[in-house]
């Protein structure tokens, strides 16, 4: 009896033995081919990722950030470096833009705000519903510098778009609309997925509107445009 309940107790410790082993069969084994596949530089290539946009419940509580930023403290210096930058900007500003629409619903109240990254510039993004579409609506800064500076009489956000990353950037063609402050934009192609409208809003800032391409064309953008009105929330 002792002698079965030995090679029971060998056969219990075998298949336990094996299912560790197996890297399919385990928590163990999940572990390990997760840990490869985040050490190697193959499917990961370009990490650590950039520092993402932060995103808030409303505006009051982006205000709230730029005001008295807190940062949390797993980032790493080069996140910490690049949201300091974008809130020194919002100050230097002494507001953050806000978006609204004449007939356009707000998505919901959220207010994300964008840290520089390779090819974005500091920034704040809004949402909206309009005709049963999905629209985009983000309010970059233009980098400060006198290589990047904007004269409204002479140059466009295509000028800008070219100084600021230093290539020929290529716009489809050109809408005109009704808005007051937006009597033209340039419509972007490039993205696979998006349809983008571009406009410099003042001398320090450009507007940016994106819809889904199976769903947005150039005049449902433009008519989304021309609704448009943007203010001023106040950092005190």
């Amino acid at each position: 009896m002792r002698n079965k309940s030995i090679t029971v107790i060998l056969v219990l410790l075998i298949v336990f033995l094996t299912s560790c082993s197996n890297p399919h069969n385990s928590i163990s084994g999940a572990t390990t081919a997760t840990s490869v596949q985040n050490n190697s530089d193959k499917p990961h290539s370009g990490w650590p990722p950039p520092p993402q946009p932060i995103l808030f419940d409303d505006i009051d509580a982006a205000i709230a950030f730029v005001k008295n930023p807190v940062f949390r403290n797993h980032w790493n210096d080069d996140f910490r470096a690049a949201y300091r930058q974008m809130v020194s900007v919002f100050q230097n500003d002494g507001y953050i833009t806000t978006v609204s629409h004449s007939t356009a619903t707000v998505f919901d109240n959220t207010v994300t705000l964008y840290p520089e990254a390779t090819y974005e510039d500091i920034g704040v993004h809004y949402y909206f519903w309009f005709n049963e579409k999905l629209y985009q609506v983000l309010i970059y800064t233009v980098k400060e510098g006198d290589d990047y500076s904007i004269d409204l009489q002479t140059e466009t956000v295509s000028d800008y778009y070219n100084k600021r990353w230093n290539v020929e950037v290529e716009f489809d063609d050109v809408g005109s609309t009704q808005h007051p402050l937006i009597n033209s934009v340039y419509f972007n192609h490039s993205d696979e997925l998006r349809l983008w409208a571009l406009s410099m809003l003042d001398e320090t800032h450009y507007v940016v509107v994106r819809g889904n391409k199976d769903e947005v064309d150039k005049s449902m953008l433009v008519e989304f445009i021309e609704g448009l009105s943007f203010d001023k929330a106040e950092i005190e």
